[in-house]
């Protein structure tokens, strides 16, 4: 695991063995939070972003519960599950646009939910439902933010050469250091194609394969 110390200390010597000092090591870090947001709202997300098995729960009547703070979005592999408050029934929820299943849905009698919408802040389930209840979902999350000299995430446990360079490629060009800034934009181009390619490899391995699908 890298720590927040040791990627500072790596994108200094990056560039020449720059002598450190709160400031540039403060532009550093800076520098290393703008990588991961930058990864982190892209469409393609590695699959150690991924929060398992996580819940909302709401009481009878309620049809609404807050998203964490650090939600992304949803695991598109993983389906959410309603189960009723006595554990006895469970049901895959179809997930669709609040304001159609709103229409769907609007006036219905019954109180089992079917399905889930997503909002701003929120997630909505339709029907409302007549009971205690829990939906069991996995999603992907913002990984921690990095703050003192010892702080570590799941970007530098997993890829740190990509959050690495990014961020040194940042801080070159905010140096206006050509030199160093071509130096890490060529590598992190080199840890980003790796990156991706793993994470199309975890895609293919979720999909189930079909004989003569591909034909």
């Amino acid at each position: 695991m890298v720590t927040l110390i040791e990627a500072q200390t790596r994108i200094r010597t990056g560039m020449q063995y720059l002598t450190q000092s709160i400031a540039v090591d403060a532009y550093i870090l800076d520098a290393l939070k703008e990588t991961q947001r930058d990864l982190e709202i892209g469409k393609s997300l590695p699959k150690f972003l991924i929060t398992e098995d996580a819940t909302f729960t709401g009481l009878a009547g309620v049809a609404t519960a807050n998203l964490p703070a650090d939600y992304i979005r949803l695991a598109e592999e993983h389906v959410p599950v309603w189960t009723s408050s006595d554990n006895q029934s469970t049901r895959e929820l179809k997930i669709d646009a609040y304001g159609y299943l709103r229409q769907v849905w609007f006036g219905s009698t019954l109180s089992t939910p079917q399905a889930m919408a997503i909002r701003k802040s929120s997630i909505v389930l339709f029907p409302t439902p007549g009971d205690a209840w829990t939906v069991t979902y996995s999603y992907y999350a913002h990984a921690a933010i990095l703050v003192a000299p010892s702080d570590e995430n799941v970007w530098l446990a997993n890829v740190p050469d990509l959050l690495i360079n990014g961020a040194g490629m940042r801080f070159a060009a905010d140096r206006q250091d050509k030199e160093n800034a071509a130096k890490f934009s060529t590598l992190y181009a080199a840890n980003y194609a790796s990156y991706l390619a793993k994470i199309v490899d975890e895609e293919l391995q979720d999909q189930s394969v079909v004989m003569g699908g591909n034909r």
